[in-house]
């Protein structure tokens, strides 16, 4: 899409979000098998108290550099692969650059 219009990606990923409730893993064996089947998520969180309203946890949104992107009607497959490289690289760079002063220094991001 980014390839047909000719606009850039701004790499951006945000700390904290996943802090911001608690989660469970009560049967999650069979919630997994329904996610994988019937595909229907059941996720059991909470937030403050019995609420979904996030727990007051800091968030911290940081901002790379954008990736420009030369407008083509007809992008071949390889340039759309070289930008989901591009992309994922710049990606894991500013993860690695800001986790451990956003609180989180022995994560590992993975993309798939």
């Amino acid at each position: 899409m980014r390839c047909w219009n000719g606009n850039g990606s701004l790499v951006s990923l945000s700390f904290g979000e996943t802090d911001a409730y608690e989660t469970y893993s009560f049967l999650f064996g069979l919630r997994w098998w329904i996610c994988k089947n019937l595909r229907v998520a059941l996720p059991l969180a909470r937030g403050i108290g019995p609420t979904l309203w996030p727990l007051r946890v800091p968030l911290h949104c940081v901002v790379g550099t954008p990736i420009r992107v030369t407008k083509s009607s007809n992008p071949s497959d390889m340039t759309v692969t070289h930008l989901h490289t591009r992309f994922t690289a710049e990606l894991k760079a500013l993860f690695d650059k800001h986790k451990a002063a956003c609180g989180h220094p022995n994560a590992e991001l993975v993309v798939h």
